[in-house]
């Protein structure tokens, strides 16, 4: 398994131009890829977040998989008598 994570981990705020393409997580949880020169974005729920780099993003098909798996909505299952 090839561990992509930066040595640094780079902390940002809302609003902070990326400098460096990668996948970044928020105070949430919530991952999102993003790329140089666009703006951290703001979370739903906390607003003005931190975002934290947890990876670089070398191509799009090796990161796809994170964008697939974080928009899936949650689901629940009861099982009743």
């Amino acid at each position: 398994m090839i561990d992509n994570t930066p040595d640094n981990h780079i902390e940002a705020m809302t609003g902070d131009e990326v400098e460096v393409d990668g996948v970044y997580v928020n105070e949430a949880g919530r991952e999102e890829i993003l790329h140089r020169g666009e703006k951290f974005p703001g979370d739903l729920t906390l607003g003005r977040t931190t975002w934290k780099m947890v990876g670089f993003a070398l191509n799009e098909e090796n990161v796809e998989h994170i964008k697939r798996d974080n928009t899936d909505p949650r689901t629940q299952v009861y099982i009743g008598r």
